[in-house]
């Protein structure tokens, strides 16, 4: 895979991209690391990280050595960012308790239970493994990020440590986007620089540093693909027959009353 810069800034664009791949890379070698240890019946174990890590090292140089102004000395530089973003990132999300109500329930619960030796290839949760439905849960939600999580967890022995892939995920974005739109000549690089700050880190995201409880994309869905979420549950939904309420991200209780 060839990534290519700009002839403005080349160092500049080498680093980003070195940055961006190794924050980038880093969640997902967890996750598919990790799943190939459980079909071959290895659970997570406080090696898993290091592993990782060096795995990420090793690719992300791969991809960003085909730069023709890249060099050691700069990917060395992306390497030393990357680990302080991981060091002191993971110390500031651990100073923070997270206060969700599902994130201290199922999704913790879910990481807590990887690191104990849960391999969701082997068996299913049992609900004294847990609370009764969060085991549900748990068993059927998709599970790529409590995974990652749970890899951190189980080395730094400090469960709110785990929360280091919201902020690593975050930076990644900002460097990728940043290296992105440094592509495009017509931006100022100062510009370039503001938009990438704001895609990684914009009010969703900051909000969310500090939980395991990540919401998902459905609020920014389109009607269509809000319509045929619907019908998972509804089959027979049609457009017409719905209007849109504002009700926050999440209904828990639903009632009637002398407007509706």
């Amino acid at each position: 895979m060839n990534f290519k810069t700009s002839s403005s800034y080349p160092q500049l664009q080498a680093f980003l991209l070195g940055a961006g791949l190794l924050l980038g890379l880093m969640p997902v070698l967890s996750f598919i690391l990790t799943s190939i240890g459980f079909l071959i019946g290895i659970s997570i174990t406080a090696f898993h990280l290091p592993i990782i890590f060096l795995a990420t090292v090793f690719v992300a140089w791969l991809l960003s050595k085909s730069q023709h102004y890249y060099t050691l000395k700069t990917f060395g530089w992306a390497l030393v960012v990357f680990i302080l973003i991981l060091v002191l990132g993971a110390i500031h999300v651990t100073s923070i308790f997270d206060t969700s109500y599902d994130g201290m329930w199922y999704h913790q619960e879910a990481v807590i239970n990887f690191a104990k030796g849960w391999n969701p290839y082997k068996h299913m949760l049992l609900p004294h493994e847990g609370t009764e439905t969060g085991t549900f849960y748990d068993n059927h939600y998709p599970k790529a990020v409590w995974i990652a999580e749970a890899t951190v967890y189980k080395f730094t022995g400090l469960l709110e440590s785990a929360k280091i892939y919201n902020l690593v995920l975050a930076s990644g974005l900002l460097f990728l986007s940043w290296f992105g739109l440094m592509q495009l000549k017509f931006v100022h690089p100062i510009i370039s620089f503001l938009i990438a700050v704001l895609i990684g880190f914009n009010p969703t995201s900051i909000y969310q540093l500090y939980a395991f409880y990540v919401v998902s994309n459905e609020v920014m869905q389109s009607e269509e693909a809000k319509l045929e979420a619907l019908r998972n549950f509804m089959p027979t939904a049609k457009m017409e027959d719905w209007e849109l309420e504002i009700a926050g991200q999440r209904v828990q209780v639903i009632k009637k009353d002398d407007e509706h």
